[in-house]
């Protein structure tokens, strides 16, 4: 239950924010981005919101630290 909730708190913190490309557009943040940024493997931050797989208490607070959640 708890990680659902995570999960969606996550989802729209990333709505909320605007990151800048290497031409200096800015779009919506993706799950590429806050992959680059807390140094997570992009297949398990895919997994992990899909619901596919849990993480660990270590990925989860790299997460909560990044979008202090």
């Amino acid at each position: 239950m708890g990680l659902i909730r995570v999960r969606d708190t996550l989802r729209k913190w990333m709505e909320l924010q605007t990151v800048y490309g290497k031409d200096g557009t800015p779009h919506q943040m993706n799950y590429d981005d806050l992959a680059e940024e807390t140094n997570i493997n992009i297949s398990l931050l895919r997994k992990f919101m899909s619901g596919h797989a849990n993480v660990t208490t270590r990925v989860q607070m790299k997460l909560a630290h990044r979008t202090r959640l």
